[in-house]
């Protein structure tokens, strides 16, 4: 039982530090940028799941666009700041857009990545008022 506990907490270790290896390990690169962060947001659920990296940074790319999904609705009566995403649209939909967005503006994804992704939202969803 003592064995199979030992083995237990190693795995459950393993498993809770990989992701901090794999974050030091991309901290060479721009992290907060839209450049370093869509092709994470690009990798299907088995893609992602092939390496602790991908699933790390596309866990990080859908939880960032789902934060600015909420922030855009909570912004809607700020008229420079309105977005009007339909509540059907799911998070792989908004997260297909924040890569659209890249593939069309090139140029904008040295940027923060936040930032970024409220202008991709606010680009496929403007406000309709």
């Amino acid at each position: 039982m003592t064995r199979i506990r030992s083995k237990m907490t190693a795995i459950v270790c393993v498993a809770l530090t990989a992701p901090t290896i794999a974050a030091a390990g991309a901290a060479e690169k721009d992290v907060s940028s839209a450049n370093f962060f869509i092709p994470y947001c690009r990798l299907g659920s088995k893609e992602a799941l092939a390496s602790t990296t991908d699933a790390f940074f596309q866990g990080q790319c859908f939880g960032m666009v789902r934060a600015i999904r909420a922030a855009a609705e909570a912004m809607r009566t700020q008229q420079a700041l309105c977005t009007d995403i339909p509540g059907n649209v799911t998070l792989q939909q908004l997260v297909n857009a924040v890569v659209r967005y890249g593939e069309a503006h090139p140029d904008q994804t040295q940027q923060g990545f936040e930032a970024f992704t409220f202008r991709a939202i606010r680009d496929a969803w403007p406000c309709s008022k």
